[in-house]
């Protein structure tokens, strides 16, 4: 176990440890995000359009933030990718493939099976500290 000679170096050892937890999460969040999406293709092929693989580019993270006792980060859909088919929007592609809409074929849902998975990775990580 480790000793500290002071409080202050408790807390820098606390907080390096809170950041490095945030890390772990964000990248661990960002990669359920991006197989789920992935997942999203699995087990349907549609008969009207090729697909192109372009949602996968769409996982995206900002670095982790902050300092003192508050840190942050968001894993996201990044709604600027575009489409070379269709006359739809990245964010507009991003709505459909989540919810269903346009008559979309796959697995739909994969961000809001990433948001519920992002609470138990952050209890795991910081659990940890």
């Amino acid at each position: 176990m480790a000793t500290f000679n002071s409080f202050s170096d408790l807390e820098r050892q606390i907080m390096k440890d809170m950041q490095s937890a945030a890390q772990r999460s964000k990248d661990k969040i960002e990669m359920e995000l991006f197989m789920n999406v992935n997942d999203y293709y699995d087990g349907s092929t549609p008969q009207r359009y090729q697909r192109t693989g372009t949602l996968l580019t769409s996982p995206d993270s900002t670095p982790v933030q902050g300092s003192g006792k508050h840190l942050e980060f968001s894993v996201y859909m990044n709604d600027g990718i575009s489409y070379s088919t269709g006359t739809f929007s990245g964010a507009q592609v991003i709505d459909a493939t989540e919810y269903g809409g346009a008559r979309t074929i796959g697995n739909h849902g994969y961000f809001k099976r990433t948001e519920e998975s992002a609470q138990k990775i952050l209890d795991s990580e910081f659990n940890n500290i």
